[in-house]
């Protein structure tokens, strides 16, 4: 996969605001398309030939735990992990200042839904500002969900979560 798209490493170069980038990308020419390429580039720079690679940590697998669940292994759905399933919503509130700007939209958020079905960990990934971010927070952690499950035990999983506000 190297050549298509320098990558940001996750560290920036200590003492700077400078972040690295490793790989080569398409425009660069072969003699730069290795691992050991590295640039350094300021954080906030866009560019069509500098992007990153999701990975994971599978450090707390079942692999590298002797075949045993880690209470704190985080899963997806799929390859035998159940979706959970929602028992209680609550809906949230308008903010005043969302109100008063007469915002509507949706909110997304990651969650994790623990092993017990609370939720755990939100986090914004698409917001809208004027403290609908936080009320869709307030009232995702009052969800509850049958957890998931995964070789007939309760797992934790990231889920995505979508709040709408529609003023109406």
């Amino acid at each position: 996969m190297l050549g298509t798209l320098w990558q940001w490493v996750q560290d920036p170069l200590p003492g700077t605001d400078l972040r690295i980038a490793r790989g080569g990308s398409f425009l660069t020419g072969l003699a730069n398309v290795r691992v050991t390429s590295r640039m350094t580039a300021r954080g906030s720079l866009r560019s069509l030939e500098i992007g990153v690679r999701c990975a994971a940590d599978r450090s707390s697998n079942d692999e590298r735990s002797g075949g045993v669940a880690s209470s704190d292994a985080l899963y997806s759905v799929g390859n035998g992990v159940s979706v959970p399933t929602l028992l209680h919503k609550v809906d949230a509130d308008y903010s005043e200042a969302g109100r008063a700007a007469g915002i509507k939209g949706v909110v997304v958020l990651k969650i994790v839904v623990d092993a017990s079905g609370d939720v755990a960990d939100p986090k914004v990934v698409e917001g809208l500002g004027s403290g609908l971010d936080e009320k869709a927070i307030e009232a995702v952690k009052r969800w509850k969900f049958k957890p998931a499950y995964r070789d007939g035990k309760p797992v934790a999983v990231l889920q995505t979560i979508e709040m709408s506000f529609v003023l109406q």
